[in-house]
């Protein structure tokens, strides 16, 4: 149900949306770092995975960011698994 209400909450043009910013430089990196630490780390975990306390116990389940599947995800496709 909580995907479905998450896909239904998403503008159709979502997933053909793209990183305006193709040229990555060492300071955007470093705050791209900083920001998952800080404001994805709790759930993903550090490493991505989202084998953390949270999590493990979250629904839908936290998508392992490391596997095949979510790297080939569009940036707009991302989009999708953090509404």
């Amino acid at each position: 149900m909580a995907r479905n209400a998450r896909k239904i909450a998403t503008p159709p043009d979502a997933k053909s949306l793209i990183n305006s910013r193709q040229q990555q430089t060492s300071e955007m990196m470093a705050e791209a770092d900083e920001h998952f630490v800080e404001h994805c780390g709790i759930c993903h975990g550090i490493d991505g995975r989202g084998d953390t306390v949270i999590g493990r116990n979250l629904y839908p389940k936290v998508p392992d960011m490391s596997a095949p599947d979510t790297q080939q995800l569009s940036d707009g496709g991302n989009l999708l698994h953090h509404q």
